[in-house]
């Protein structure tokens, strides 16, 4: 059952500052501008963008997807001076490489059904009142009640501390709670909101900024979607360069406690099987998959958002806290094992499971210099590894891409 709708304000992973990791997420049947935001990268800056998409570009086409790909050869061709001829400014390179990938990827009937382009209609209706883009984008801003953090570094909070002045703008005022684990709560409150980095707008004199600690494994329940709950599991995200201790990030489960439904985010995260082998750690991961398998029916699972940072080619020492494709591949699997061993043990016979269909939706790519875009690389790998393991070959692979609305 389709319930979520969630908006990418910023899906990429560096060293570009420009759309880093923030998932706007509401429910899809919402009559309000209310929202929640995983992480806090991007901002208003990236809502105005969202915005400017046409109401031709919002209503994509199975026919746009054919006319995209010839685009995107032409677009990239121009950016690597391969054809310095008919240069073309204006085009869109993330709606083309969307197009494109996911056109070779899965059925566009699944497709169209799955993502389409800025906000929606319903939402654009809400904010017929606002004369100017910035007069939208700060009141789809005041809608963001809380944000959930997954770590405290810098590519998933920058937006939402630069934003933050907003609150005590008597314009745009609002009130919002920033959740995270502990490590995260205690690195904003010493670290950024300390009046030396940026002004503690957090101190109760000013009423506006909350910082709360959630408990790890504890629900924790959204006073402004009743019908929801969030649960955060801690992940292993790499050494610290100066001590090399154990780094650490975020993963949330966000669950429709009347629909059953549930969808995950992911932060930075490594695949900590290696640092188990070598160290002989806790696999935090592991533990994360052992309860979900439990508390979410397969078919009950309606996306994951998960990084895949670089290319297979990468070597693991260099990933420095993050996933390749085959690190993701592996991770898969362990979740399609533990989901195959709930079933064989509760069911039999035709009930047992049949087929792993999952929606990835593949997050934080970084962007290198290369001749070919980072994303399509990722993608690719991510396809041919998956064909590898016949367990694997209903999960259909997406991209979390900058304006894009996932309906799940």
């Amino acid at each position: 059952m389709v319930c979520f709708e969630v908006i990418i304000l910023g899906g990429l992973g560096g060293p570009s500052e420009f759309s880093t990791q923030c998932f706007m997420v509401r429910p899809l049947d919402s009559d309000n501008l209310k929202s929640i935001c995983i992480d806090g990268g991007a901002g208003v800056g990236h809502i105005m963008d969202t915005l400017l998409i046409s109401d031709e570009d919002r209503n994509v086409t199975i026919e746009d997807f054919n006319r995209a790909n010839d685009d995107f050869n032409r677009y990239f061709n121009i950016c690597h001076n391969k054809d310095s001829k008919d240069v073309n400014y204006n085009v869109n390179p993330d709606r083309l490489i969307t197009k494109r990938v996911r056109y070779n990827t899965t059925s566009l009937s699944n497709v169209i059904d799955t993502t389409m382009l800025g906000f929606s209609n319903k939402v654009m209706g809400l904010l017929e009142d606002k004369p100017t883009v910035l007069q939208k984008a700060y009141r789809i801003y005041q809608g963001i009640i809380s944000y959930f953090i997954t770590h405290p570094h810098l590519d998933h909070i920058n937006g939402m501390i630069l934003n933050s002045p907003l609150l005590v703008d008597k314009e745009v005022e609002s009130k919002k709670t920033i959740y995270g684990l502990d490590f995260t709560t205690n690195a904003l409150k010493s670290c950024i909101f300390n009046d030396i980095i940026w002004p503690n707008l957090s101190d109760s004199k000013i009423g506006k900024l909350q910082i709360e600690t959630l408990n790890e494994y504890d629900s924790h329940q959204l006073r402004e979607f009743p019908e929801w709950e969030i649960v955060p599991f801690r992940l292993c995200h790499g050494v610290k360069i100066t001590t090399e201790i154990r780094s650490y990030s975020t993963v949330y489960l966000v669950r429709n406690k009347v629909k059953k439904n549930a969808i995950i985010f992911f932060g930075d995260m490594d695949y900590d099987q290696i640092l188990v082998k070598n160290n002989n750690k806790v696999d935090l991961l592991n533990i994360f998959w052992n309860y979900l398998v439990e508390a979410v029916p397969l078919a009950n699972l309606s996306g994951i958002f998960i990084e895949c940072s670089s290319s297979s080619k990468i070597n693991d020492k260099q990933l420095y806290g993050h996933l390749s494709p085959k690190h993701l591949i592996s991770a898969l699997r362990m979740l399609y094992d533990k989901y195959l061993s709930i079933s064989n043990s509760k069911n039999s016979g035709d009930n047992k499971i049949q087929k792993f269909k999952l929606n990835v939706i593949i997050t934080h790519v970084k962007m290198v210099a290369d001749s070919r875009d980072s994303r399509e690389t990722i993608l690719e790998e991510l396809k041919l590894l998956a064909k590898e393991h016949a367990e694997l070959q209903d999960i259909t692979f997406y991209l979390a891409l900058n304006k894009y609305r996932f309906v799940l």
